[in-house]
């Protein structure tokens, strides 16, 4: 009878290296920011927006 492979919390810690590693050798620019700042300030406006609707619901 042989131990199983890897950790016993069944994550693999060496597949998060080798995707890492693999990532350094393809020598590729960084991917582009996927979030412009137009993009924080309207999330930022509507989160404020939930955030005084709950708190103005709370207080009524």
């Amino acid at each position: 009878m042989s131990a199983p492979e890897g950790p016993p919390g069944g994550e693999d810690d060496a597949a998060d290296t080798q995707m890492f590693r693999a990532f350094v050798e393809r020598n590729e620019e960084a991917p582009p920011k996927a979030v412009g700042v137009p993009f924080r300030v309207v999330t930022l406006g509507i989160g404020l927006l939930v955030l005084a609707g709950i708190v103005w619901l709370l207080l009524r």
